[in-house]
């Protein structure tokens, strides 16, 4: 994945779309002349060739003070609608307790 940042970031685009797993292989990089980060907030099981059974989707925990810490330029959170699914088995909006799902993937 370093490999891949590095490449995409020589390419020099104004920003690039990472997960805060993945944000400090960016945010790491020397030199003032990076493009911009723009921090994934969610995670979901629904891109790929067919619809998993169950699908879900889970909001970042706390993902305004993740994209600070990681002094990311913007947030970005995909709102799914999926006409031929089955309603989602987790929601990335918060339960009545006030917490959303904390999200799970690669690097964390």
């Amino acid at each position: 994945m370093a490999r891949a940042v590095d490449a995409i970031a020589a390419a020099a685009p104004d920003a690039v779309q990472l997960a805060p797993g993945r944000a400090t292989l960016l945010q790491d990089r020397p030199g003032r002349t990076k493009p911009a980060l723009v921090l994934r907030t969610d995670t979901t099981n629904v891109y790929g060739c067919t619809l998993p059974a169950r699908p879900w989707a889970r909001l970042l925990d706390d993902a305004v003070a993740c994209a600070v810490r990681l002094a990311a330029a913007a947030v970005v959170v995909n709102l799914l609608a999926v006409p031929t699914a089955r309603p989602c088995t987790s929601s990335a909006w918060p339960t009545s307790r006030g917490s959303a799902p904390r999200a799970r993937g690669p690097g964390r």
